[in-house]
């Protein structure tokens, strides 16, 4: 029996759907299909193109995942099609792409500073990140995009052009910008425009549309999970095959502009925003990284339970699309699309490289651009790990990133747990800077979530130990006295928040239940220092003592999360 038919019965065992001979990318995906429960794949090499699935679409049904069939989500490349239509209505001079942005949007929107669509496109118009409002749990709970875009505007936390501050919000005003435009809902332009010309007959910014078989989602154990609606869904929304893709990539690999012009189209696919000369930058909408001498363009989405990615080396004639409908971890994906590009990027290319110097002094706390800094949502900076950087060391010992050593290679250019970053200085601050849409801010010590998570825990413990003490002392004394009903109080309203909590963060909008938040956080602080000022009255000096220490330093995670204003 050959090589090659053992793996392809290999490969039946895992509901393979390909349309090709070509066993290396599957190859790569079979040891994730355990954990995602399907993937849709599509692509381009310089002599073949292929579409494949794996796995199931609807798992309890029986359905397998179809290249051809089966339409998967794939979040923020949906941007891309944004950066499409606006270059479009650009071509036709409906749209200039340095124009203050108000000129196409009702007298209610107002901003900080002037915006352009450039700056929508490239990530660089300053707002900060809000969760809020991108998703609603129930059909009913859709708004207009006009509405939406009002009522979940983001405060601008830095000046346009500074710095790169990844937008999702961002993208949905250029997608309304669109609309008003075209007096067209982006769904029915980008159907008629964008998906009717290049032959994605499965593909649309509308997810309920009844004629696309859409992909059930799955949690990483495989069981079905409800996949939440996108609210500002120009952002985000799009549900494709992998045919379809493939035919989205085959375009975007060819030399002349088809649905753009071929100015517009370069500019869809070149350097727009370039932080620092290290990295070739970001274009419109999509990251640009160079590897090995090689050009890569590429762009990730990520919805709720759906995780894709979309390559394109244009010199090498090479594009690859993944899109799983389970959340697999990012560093496996990032791992599938190494093995792939493998045998291209190791065919390396010279390129100039700068002496190792280091004149910045880099320690200290860094947070994501891409977090919320002025409202409640601050608190997904200290709940998500990946928002927030540690690096301790000096210039003389070296520095470390989160504990991992970073190698210093170019002027305050290290190889780090980030891949490649530069640290550049702006306004007397230190600016982390990675090679895609995604800066870091330096932030003060008091922000580091170490210490947030030690007084987080310790103010916890301590409220349960206060309600175990209380509950002891009640039954041995048989008396009730003015401490237990303290206890119970702080024991009480602490669980009201962690209960507001879990339901705002379920539903994706912190603002919505922040009234809720922030009166059980502050209830339960009053009850904790009553119980310390009562304490104190007994003169019981060293439990009073803990028992504030404590209650401050939930004080002060409360304050810098926004928990209380």
């Amino acid at each position: 029996m050959s090589v090659m038919l053992l793996i392809g019965l290999c490969f039946s065992t895992l509901n393979l759907q390909a349309s090709t001979e070509d066993s290396s990318l599957p190859q790569s995906l079979s040891p994730y299909i355990g954990d995602a429960t399907g993937v849709i794949y599509a692509v381009i090499t310089d002599e073949d193109e292929y579409v494949g699935a794996m796995g199931y679409a609807d798992k309890e049904n029986e359905i397998l995942a179809d290249p051809t069939k089966t339409a998967f989500r794939i979040g923020s490349i949906s941007k891309t099609f944004v950066a499409i239509a606006v270059l479009q209505l650009v071509d036709q001079g409906l749209l200039h792409l340095h124009e203050d942005i108000t000129h196409y949007l009702p007298a209610e929107f107002r901003f900080s500073h002037p915006i352009t669509l450039h700056h929508l496109l490239t990530h660089t118009a300053g707002f900060e990140d809000l969760i809020s409002g991108i998703v609603v749990m129930d059909e009913e709970d859709l708004l207009p995009l006009h509405s939406s875009l009002l009522r979940y505007q983001p405060s601008q936390t830095f000046k346009p052009s500074s710095i790169v501050s990844y937008s999702n919000y961002g993208l949905a005003l250029a997608g309304y910008i669109v609309e008003r435009v075209s007096r067209m809902s982006l769904i029915d332009y980008s159907d008629r425009f964008i998906f009717e010309p290049l032959g994605m007959t499965n593909t649309t910014f509308d997810p309920t549309a009844s004629d696309t078989l859409i992909s059930q989602a799955y949690d990483m154990d495989g069981n079905a999970r409800f996949e939440p609606i996108i609210n500002l869904y120009p952002e985000g929304s799009v549900v494709s095959t992998a045919q379809d893709m493939l035919k989205y990539m085959r375009w975007c690999l060819q030399p002349t502009g088809g649905i753009l012009s071929d100015e517009s189209k370069e500019k869809l696919f070149s350097s727009q925003y370039v932080s620092s000369s290290e990295f070739l930058g970001i274009s419109y909408t999509w990251n640009l990284h160079l590897k090995n001498g090689h050009r890569v363009i590429e762009k990730r989405g990520e919805t709720g339970n759906f995780n894709s990615q979309i390559v394109l080396l244009p010199e090498d004639n090479t594009a690859l699309f993944l899109s799983f409908n389970s959340p697999l971890p990012w560093n496996q994906i990032h791992s599938i699309v190494d093995d792939f590009l493998a045998p291209i990027l190791s065919s390396s290319v010279a390129t100039d490289s700068l002496p190792p110097e280091i004149s910045l002094d880099i320690a200290g706390t860094y947070r994501a651009a891409r977090s919320n800094f002025t409202t409640i949502e601050k608190l997904y900076s200290f709940l998500i790990p990946d928002r927030t950087v540690s690096i301790t060391g000096d210039v003389y010992r070296g520095f470390a990133m989160n504990g991992e050593p970073m190698t210093n290679i170019g002027r305050n250019y290290y190889s780090s747990a980030l891949e490649n970053v530069k640290f550049i200085e702006k306004t007397n601050e230190i600016v982390l800077l990675t090679d895609s849409a995604l800066s870091y801010v330096q932030v003060p010590p008091l922000e580091n979530p170490q210490w947030q998570w030690i007084a987080l825990v310790s103010y916890i413990l301590l409220s349960a130990l206060l309600v175990f003490l209380s509950v002891r002392s009640i039954w041995m004394t048989r008396h009730l006295r003015l401490l237990d009903l303290y206890a119970f109080a702080t024991f009480f309203f602490l669980l009201g928040l962690v209960n507001c909590l879990n339901n705002a963060i379920s539903a994706y909008n912190l603002l919505q239940h922040s009234s809720s938040i922030q009166f059980y956080t502050l209830a339960s602080i009053v009850s904790t220092l009553a119980f310390a000022v009562t304490l104190l009255a007994k003169k019981h000096f060293i439990q009073a003592t803990l028992v504030s220490t404590i209650a401050t330093g939930f004080i002060a995670f409360s304050l810098i999360n926004h928990l209380i204003r």
